[in-house]
């Protein structure tokens, strides 16, 4: 119940405001496409598939070198600090390849 109260006030912001009418109060869900306001895209569409190799590349470096460090040192000599630093960073450079992954193949653009 909550969430249908909550839904036409978040998507609200969305929209560009039209001329007033007094036929609904949800009259900027029912409005046309074309009054939506586009999102700006900072990056070139046609960088995207290299961007995400880049980027996969990049992560998968850094998971082998992860790899490595944990193979080649004992208990220890590791550091819960660089371990959890290492993670973090290979994650988050495979998370963003994946997601220009999606945009270059027409999944999410």
């Amino acid at each position: 119940m909550a969430c249908t109260m909550l839904f036409p006030f978040v998507f609200s912001f969305f929209v560009v405001p039209a001329a007033a009418s007094p036929v609904s109060p949800h009259a900027p869900l029912l409005a046309s496409a074309a009054q939506y306001v586009p999102f700006p895209i900072f990056i070139a569409p046609r960088l995207f598939e290299g961007i995400s190799l880049v980027l996969l590349f990049l992560g998968l470096v850094i998971s082998a070198s992860f790899i490595i460090f944990h193979i080649r040192y004992s208990a220890r000599e590791r550091s819960l600090a660089k371990e959890i630093l290492w993670s973090a960073v290979a994650s988050l450079f495979l998370g963003f390849a994946v997601a220009f992954l999606l945009l270059s193949s027409g999944v999410y653009y």
